[in-house]
């Protein structure tokens, strides 16, 4: 969004301060007599329209409102500078203001392929049913500025989709990389790293609708010992297996995450601390009914706790970690809460 607004803003001031020059050159290169109607249209019309265009889009709040005005503003130049054309036999300043604006909605202005060609194409046309109606051409010179002015069209239209297409596949990887990034290769659970936009969210929104939301904390009991006596391959095993039976036993409303090695967070919404000591009990008896062959019993230590209202992410994140020390004093293969 942010990119989005000072898209729209630096566009707008840009097609502003091109307009100030082209003033400027003409005033300076050209007989003002044959321009001044167009210099009036263009310092008290066309400059404040992009001026007030770029203030619009200046703000967050406005970005739909300037979003429209990037879309309608190029019709009512075109639309106005046809009428000041009208009154002068010099065409080709026009037609090249209007290729200029052909461009600009194309390349600079930031609008959707789709709404940039429907915006160009209705410039396009008011420009050539301009110049057929109040102007007298002999064929070839009519023809040529016709011409060029369809093939700036195109080429403006194909580099607009090429440049849309090519930012679309970039955010699309974009995205697709940032979620791997926070989702752990092994369990498919969420990684660490989503953890902390995950509690701050919940406890903003907890403390905004006052609602309770638990955080169980699950370690694998003797998991070094494993690791040690049968291999990486085992060990990876065991995760995927541990990981499978806490996914079924947990809510589809209920996010989880590996927190570390042999560990396990459970962030369960909307429920109490009874609640979430029956989801940890429900992890725990599919432990025991589970059959893991050569490795014999394998047990947990759970924690669990649910937020309260001064709490931050550190603070109930150390609460659910004391409650899971006790659990692992306790000889783990329990649930203890605080």
């Amino acid at each position: 969004k942010r990119f989005k607004r000072e898209e729209n803003f630096f566009s707008s001031l840009l097609a502003a301060v091109f307009f100030i020059l082209y003033v400027v050159f003409n005033f300076l290169v050209l007989d003002e007599q044959i321009l001044e109607p167009a210099h009036l249209q263009r310092l008290y019309f066309i400059i404040p329209l992009f001026l007030l265009l770029s203030i619009l889009s200046y703000k967050q709040e406005n970005q739909e409102l300037a979003s429209i005005g990037l879309i309608v503003i190029p019709i009512i130049i075109a639309v106005s500078s046809m009428i000041v054309s009208s009154k002068s036999d010099n065409f080709t300043f026009y037609l090249a203001e209007m290729n200029i604006m052909i461009f600009w909605v194309f390349i600079v202005s930031g609008l959707r392929f789709k709404q940039a060609f429907l915006t160009a194409l209705a410039l396009l046309f008011i420009t050539v049913y301009s110049v057929l109606i109040y102007h007298s051409l002999y064929e070839p010179f009519f023809y040529m500025h016709l011409f060029l002015m369809f093939v700036l069209f195109a080429l403006s239209m194909l580099e607009a989709y090429f440049i849309e297409q090519t930012t679309l596949k970039f955010c699309l990887q974009t995205k697709k990389n940032q979620e791997l990034s926070m989702t752990d290769e092994l369990t498919e659970f969420s990684s660490r790293s989503k953890f902390d936009f995950i509690i701050k969210n919940e406890l903003e929104r907890s403390r905004r609708y006052k609602y309770h939301f638990g955080l169980l904390i699950i370690e694998i009991d003797n998991f070094r010992a494993i690791y040690k006596k049968f291999g990486k391959q085992v060990r990876d095993d065991l995760l995927v297996v541990v990981s499978s039976l806490i996914n079924e036993q947990v809510r589809s409303t209920d996010m989880e995450i590996r927190w570390s090695e042999d560990e396990f967070v459970i962030v369960c919404l909307e429920l109490d601390i009874k609640q979430l000591q029956t989801i940890g009990y429900s992890i725990l008896k599919s432990m025991r009914e589970y059959d893991f062959g050569r490795l014999g019993q394998v047990t947990l230590s759970v924690g669990a706790t649910i937020n309260r209202v001064p709490d931050n992410d550190i603070s109930i994140v150390n609460r659910v970690k004391q409650a899971l020390l006790k659990a692992k004093q306790d000889g783990g293969a329990c649930v203890k809460s605080i």
